[in-house]
């Protein structure tokens, strides 16, 4: 390590203690938010359906939906005008 060659060039005692606060706080944020980050990935895995499940469940939704389509053609095209 060099010296610094004047005491101006060389940090003070509140620079230094306050970078390694700062240090420190950053650790422990880094250190917080992959806690909450695995606990968040915990609960996603216990809420999210299987992909089975999601596409028969798209299936029935859509089949349905195409069913309601005809019968609302049925229906509109029976309705004298007005």
């Amino acid at each position: 390590m060099t010296l610094p060659i004047s005491v101006l060039d060389s940090p003070s005692l509140v620079t230094v203690t306050l970078v390694a606060v700062a240090e420190w706080t950053a650790f422990l944020a880094t250190r917080a938010a992959s806690l909450a980050f695995l606990a968040i990935s915990r609960m996603e895995l216990c809420i999210c359906s299987p992909p089975a499940a999601t596409v028969a469940t798209l299936r029935e939704t859509c089949s349905l939906a195409a069913e309601t389509t005809f019968a609302c053609v049925a229906v509109s095209s029976a309705l004298p005008a007005i």
